[in-house]
């Protein structure tokens, strides 16, 4: 950070902290604590310097609770973890409940002409889309336990992440490369290789210190990336129509999806918009928050382009065009 950010942000700390009327530091470890005791929220100068993650978000801290019914409790109060837990906690739910209804409506209807293997793909990213969430909720719920509690949360989010990432990637590469099966292994190995690259990365204890943040951030971003590899070499080497290579994986959709995750994760790293107004973000709408919504958006693209894959699939093969021998 240049020195004139610096001093800005140190500048607004203070007038910041100076209007805080509730500062109680003591209460930062007692582990008997009453609940009224626990809703006093601290500030981030009180916090220990393994629970600072960003110099941005000044207050709306819970102290650290060495108990998980500590930690559980605070769903009853409004911090500055409570919308990244509830985003993702309501999302697990409900994207539990759209794979009933696809599993019901969708692919098990009258009229659906569909296999073993659409459950299958319509399973794994479901399952990974709550697995993520999951993960994800656990640890902005629990993340005010201790710090051994702490990084094994994070761990698990990060898991959760790269399981979401591999698992779409694998559903539309079953779509997107219908015809052609050898393609199919071969990218979802490349794939689910990066996948556990990812994870050995993320949850390695070099690579755990938020200066290592923007490296895990681009890793993430990576591995998403992967999936233009074999749409690319579908456009130079498949005797498919460009039509037929945007239409099997609903390209739509999945631009929808990658301009979802892009959005969420940019801001996320520029800790945009709480760094411009350090404090004035910090129980709503800071960047964190927006990048939850934006991964739900991302998914809930995702599981509309399979959708329409796995319509548009099934138009094909009910129709006069086959796949063609693969070469």
């Amino acid at each position: 950070m240049e020195p004139a950010a610096t001093e800005t942000l140190l500048r607004r700390r203070t007038l910041f902290h100076s209007s805080q009327q509730t500062h109680k530091p003591l209460l930062l470890f007692r582990k008997n604590a009453t609940f009224a005791e626990e809703r006093q929220l601290l500030v981030e100068t009180d916090m220990p310097a393994w629970y600072q993650h960003t110099p941005y978000i000044l207050t709306g801290y819970r102290r650290i609770q060495h108990s998980l019914m500590g930690c559980l409790e605070s769903l009853r109060y409004l911090h500055n973890e409570s919308v990244n837990f509830y985003t993702h906690a309501l999302g697990a739910v409900a994207f539990s409940l759209l794979q009933l209804h696809t599993h019901y409506t969708v692919l098990n209807n009258d009229s659906s002409a569909s296999t073993m293997a659409d459950s299958i793909v319509f399973g794994v990213f479901h399952f990974s889309a709550v697995f993520c969430l999951t993960m994800s909720a656990q640890f902005h719920l629990f993340c005010c336990h201790s710090q051994g509690v702490q990084r094994a949360c994070m761990k698990c989010d990060y898991v959760g992440i790269v399981v979401l990432i591999v698992g779409s990637m694998f559903c539309s590469m079953y779509y997107g490369l219908y015809c052609y099966p050898r393609m199919q292994v071969l990218y979802m190995g490349i794939t689910a290789l990066a996948g556990v690259v990812t994870i050995f990365i993320n949850t390695s204890e070099h690579f755990a210190g938020t200066n290592y943040r923007p490296l895990r951030t681009m890793l993430f971003i990576s591995i998403g990336l992967i999936g233009l590899i074999p749409i690319a070499h579908a456009m130079i080497s498949l005797d498919d129509t460009m039509e037929t290579l945007l239409l099997s994986v609903s390209a739509p959709n999945i631009a929808l999806e990658t301009f979802s995750y892009l959005f969420g994760a940019t801001l996320f790293l520029f800790h945009i918009p709480e760094a411009w107004y350090p404090g004035y973000f910090d129980y709503w709408f800071h960047s964190h928050q927006i990048f939850h919504v934006a991964v739900l958006f991302g998914a809930w693209f995702h599981r509309a382009g399979l959708l329409e894959a796995f319509l548009w699939r099934k138009g094909f093969a009910d129709g006069s065009m086959g796949c063609r021998a693969e070469k």
